[in-house]
């Protein structure tokens, strides 16, 4: 694939995801590293990303913005209002926000940069830090919807959503690897705790956890299909499962993700 985007983008902000995203820009050819540029609070951060992936550094917020036809907000949602501040000035209608901020919906990126402001939201997951994420992206104009959808099919696979299903999507696959990394550090206590070694633990675990999942990628059948064909009559998978039907799990992990999805919905609310 050729330079696909024949734009200067910005990254305003480089954690994990902000990292994940701009790797699968370049390793997928989708921007050149000479046409993106970085700027983060950590200058610490800059350094090592510049040396990394041959990129530019800008100075300020403002020098990003000027120098940049593509903004990626990658900050935190508590600190947007703040980075809007020395956004705003440098904006013009040629310039397209691209924001991952958990929670906020367009209407308020644009309370905060201008009505006018073009924007795309994307809801990605950690999954970008090894192009396996799942991106739930929408636009403030579908004229704009794909070049975000360029951008992001670096990091893995895209879904187009209207933004109404934003805060269920942050709560699921936005957060969703927590909950897969949780059980498999359960899993992995329960191991030890059986007498087997931390490695084996690990091993046993994760390597279970990889089989189930490319599993469930691969076959046509619905996990719930697949479940049961693990689950005998009677037997240790039956056993395993009762225990937690009966201590209500499914109505547990109903409350904590109705509880992310109103979390998503306060930080969006500022």
């Amino acid at each position: 694939m050729s330079n696909v985007l024949h734009k200067k983008i910005g990254f305003l902000g480089c954690g994990n995801m902000g990292k994940g995203i701009l790797a699968g820009m370049i390793r997928k050819r989708i921007a050149k590293p000479g046409d993106i540029k970085v700027y983060d609070v950590i200058s610490g951060k800059l350094a090592e990303i510049k040396k990394e992936f041959k990129i530019g550094i800008a100075s300020s917020i403002g020098g990003l913005v000027k120098s940049s036809d593509i903004v990626i907000l990658a900050v935190k949602p508590q600190d947007l209002s703040s980075a809007a501040g020395e956004i705003r000035p440098c904006l013009n209608s040629c310039h397209l926000m691209v924001t991952i901020l958990a929670g906020v919906p367009i209407k308020r990126i644009q309370k905060e940069l201008g009505a006018g402001a073009r924007v795309v939201r994307a809801m990605p997951n950690l999954g970008a830090t090894i192009g396996e994420a799942v991106t739930a992206v929408t636009a403030s104009r579908k004229s704009d919807l794909k070049t975000g959808n360029e951008i992001f099919s670096g990091c893995g696979t895209v879904l187009n959503l209207p933004e109404k299903y934003f805060d269920a999507v942050t709560a699921l696959s936005g957060s969703g690897p927590a909950y897969f990394f949780y059980l498999i550090e359960l899993l992995e206590q329960e191991a030890v705790r059986q007498g087997l070694s931390e490695n084996a633990a690990q091993l046993l675990v994760k390597q279970t956890a990889k089989g189930a999942s490319l599993l469930a990628w691969n076959s046509e059948e619905s996990a719930s299909v697949l479940r049961q064909r693990v689950t005998s009559k009677g037997g240790t998978t039956e056993a395993a499962l009762n225990t937690l039907v009966a201590g209500n799990f499914h109505k547990l992990f109903h409350q904590a993700i109705s509880n992310a999805v109103k979390r998503a919905k306060k930080l969006g609310r500022g």
